[in-house]
């Protein structure tokens, strides 16, 4: 439990923080998961449902973890959090939000540490596969490490694409333009649903959930 709840084993716990890592579990349980996806963050939860399971006789949820987004604030931030609207782009953000949230991110030469490269790497490219950075095309082969065959002592080579290496002459400012661009190409769609009629029904559905669980 500890561990599930990032301390150590010799930290005391709370009444609370004994039982939220089981009402977490329970949720998968309850929903009658077969499949349970989430962040790197939840895993201990997750395994810790698989190993119960078989106790109970219930069958074992299959988990994919997912890698957890850097906050757009930097690496001393952490990862993004609803609770801090700049740290992250929402799915109904404007294209005049999301181009303020990205022109404040945290953004050095390297892409070690670097929540424009994250967006770029895990979320823009994979989805749209080609896309214009600084007036430049690039592929998914382009950004996203490969993988090579094994070396002779059997160990696997990651082969380094040369946008590594580009990243640091890059125009910041217009990177982020292209990146708040590319952005709103992937979430608009989603946007544009939610301001029909059955679209807003059901944000005012779910918000109503999040406001009755805050009061």
């Amino acid at each position: 439990m500890s561990q599930i709840m990032g301390r150590d084993e010799k930290d005391a716990l709370s009444t609370s923080q004994l039982i939220y890592p089981c009402m977490q579990c329970a949720d998968i349980f309850e929903l009658g998961a077969d499949v349970c996806q989430l962040g790197l963050d939840q895993r201990k939860v997750n395994m810790l449902a698989r190993e119960y399971a078989p106790t109970v006789n219930r069958k074992a949820p299959i988990v994919l973890s997912h890698h957890m987004l850097m906050g757009l604030k930097g690496p001393k931030a952490g990862k993004m959090s609803k609770s801090i609207p700049d740290s992250a782009i929402f799915m109904d953000d404007s294209y005049e939000e999301i181009k303020r949230k990205i022109s404040k991110a945290f953004c050095t030469d390297e892409v070690a540490n670097n929540p424009i490269y994250e967006y770029l790497r895990y979320v823009i490219v994979p989805y749209l596969q080609k896309v214009t950075l600084c007036g430049k095309e690039y592929t998914l082969e382009d950004i996203v490490p490969g993988y090579r065959e094994k070396d002779e002592e059997g160990k696997i080579l990651i082969a380094k694409p040369k946008f590594m290496e580009e990243f640091k002459a890059m125009d910041k400012k217009q990177l982020k333009e292209d990146v708040a661009r590319l952005i709103n190409d992937i979430v608009e769609p989603v946007r544009k649903h939610f301001e029909t009629e059955e679209g807003k029904k059901l944000l005012a559905t779910v918000q109503s959930f999040n406001n009755a669980t805050t009061r």
